[in-house]
Order: C-alpha cells, then structure tokens, then sequence
C-alpha cells in the first residue's frame, strides 16, 4: 500500500511539473508575441487596384549617406514587403517619416512600426498616380530606425 502511495505521488509531482513547464511555454510565447508581434506584409484594402498581394513600397533616401536604402530594402524584403522603387533625394530630412499613398493609412502605420519610425511621423498623402502603397523617406536620423538599431 505504501508502495501505491508513493508512486501515485510521484505521478502527481511528474504532473505538476509538467503543467508548470506547460504554463512557462504559454507565458513565454504571449510575452513574445507582445514584444514581437507578428507583421502582416499583406495588403489590407486596395483602392487603387493595384497588382499583387504586398504592400508596395517606395524608399527614398534623404539622409546624404551612401546606401541607407539599399541596406532598409533588404529589411524590408525580409520582413515579406514589395520594395517596388528606391531613389535619392539631394535634399536632407531630418526626420524619418513614412507616407501613406493610397488612403489606407494601416499601411504605413505596419511599415512605421516595423522600422520602429514613431506614429507621429506617420502620415496620410494619397497620390494615384503613383503604383505604390506606402513612402518611406529615409532620414537623418536614419541610425535610429530598426535595420540600424544596435
């Protein structure tokens, strides 16, 4: 009978620690999902009907320093966004600062977020006639935006 005790103890200590094990995992992987959210590089609503399933983005490079835009497309293509256009601007920005082009704003909010570019620098300036979703100029403060963060 002490022996049927003793197991039936031990099955119980196995469980709980494997419940407790169970609840860290789960703890652990909302913790990370709310530091790291998930970015979703899909296009929410097309108004302009334009191709594809990406948002398109166009970078351009207003921070005097050679190959910032290249080194934030490649950031952006990892992350599953359709760099559609990168250019230089002879004029420098202070700032970064991400446009919406369409009228969905949650675009350009998702592309700000990503490259950790502050909400307030977010802004809506729709332009039909160009095939893009989003602009994202790249500032001199471009050393504070997520491909440059250390």
């Amino acid at each position: 009978m002490a022996q049927k005790s003793a197991s039936s103890q031990s099955l119980m200590t196995a469980a709980m620690v494997l419940l407790g094990l169970a609840a860290l995992v789960l703890l652990f992987s909302l913790l990370n999902r709310a530091v790291n959210p998930t970015i979703n590089a899909d296009v929410q609503d097309n108004p302009l009907g334009l191709l594809g399933t990406k948002i398109k983005v166009q970078l351009i490079n207003a921070n005097a320093t050679p190959n910032t835009a290249k080194r934030v497309r490649q950031y952006l293509i990892n992350y599953g966004f359709d760099v559609v256009s990168v250019r230089n601007q002879t004029e420098v920005e202070a700032y970064s600062q991400v446009l919406d082009r369409t009228g969905v704003v949650n675009h350009a909010q998702t592309l700000a977020k990503v490259l950790d570019i502050p909400p307030g620098r977010v802004d809506s300036r729709p332009k039909h006639d160009e095939l893009l979703d989003v602009t994202v100029i790249i500032g001199a403060d471009y050393l504070k935006i997520k491909p440059f963060k250390k």
